[in-house]
């Protein structure tokens, strides 16, 4: 019988970069998961916070070299490979110069919200499906941690793009307070009507941890939305 497949999309992961407890939640998880004998894959940005060569990142030419469209500009998708030490586990990292090469997670060194954090998670939630496919790996299951993944279950129940393994994957969440942010037009050019409810967009802003909620339907949360 086939192992089940579950994929972990996440904004951090310990030993590579912690800034919440989220990056503890997501290391201990996929693994305890392996270990009753799951197939699991991880992937989270390629922020600049984490040392490529302590780390020992090296990029994946063959799942590379693709650009993905945010807004009406089109952005190269790098895709880079480390292992967790001491443990059997991959973790693919999304990248993009303009996007990831910054020497910090969300905010700048006057601690205010970088402008283009919304265009930042439209493209990793758009890398992380795209870079699925290329894997050839359907997950029955894909788990999405923190704000920046909850574009995923919305890009995945509206556009018809499938990468579970049997046709639609399920899904769970786990979350932090729902961020509101830019990425209205996004969600009103993108995806269908039935989505844009009150709780999604508000007074031509988004708040996306609402959006992830609309478009999943359930959630099992560890912390509150």
């Amino acid at each position: 019988m086939p192992k089940f497949r579950i994929l972990y999309v996440a904004s951090e992961i310990n030993p590579f970069l912690r800034t919440t407890e989220v990056a503890d939640f997501v290391r201990k998880l996929p693994q305890a998961m392996q270990e009753r004998g799951m197939e699991i894959r991880i992937l989270v940005p390629r922020f600049g916070l984490i040392n490529e060569r302590k780390n020992r990142l090296h990029e994946v030419v063959r799942l590379s070299g693709i650009n993905i469209s945010v807004g009406e500009e089109e952005k190269p998708l790098i895709i880079k490979v480390a292992s967790i030490p001491n443990a059997k586990l991959q973790v693919y990292f999304i990248d993009n110069e303009d996007y990831f090469q910054r020497k910090s997670v969300f905010h700048d060194k006057e601690n205010k919200f970088y402008d283009d954090n919304d265009e930042r998670a439209i493209f990793f939630c758009k890398g992380v499906i795209e870079t699925v496919r290329k894997l050839g790996w359907g997950p029955d299951i894909v788990h999405c941690t923190d704000w920046m993944t909850s574009l995923i279950p919305l890009y995945l129940k509206t556009r018809r793009d499938s990468i579970g393994r049997r046709g639609d994957a399920r899904f769970g969440t786990v979350g932090l307070a729902a961020l509101q942010t830019s990425v209205a037009t996004e969600l009103r050019t993108g995806v269908s009507g039935r989505f844009r409810s009150p709780a999604c967009v508000r007074q031509g802003s988004a708040r996306i941890g609402s959006c992830r909620l609309v478009a999943v339907g359930r959630v099992d949360a560890r912390w509150p939305l």
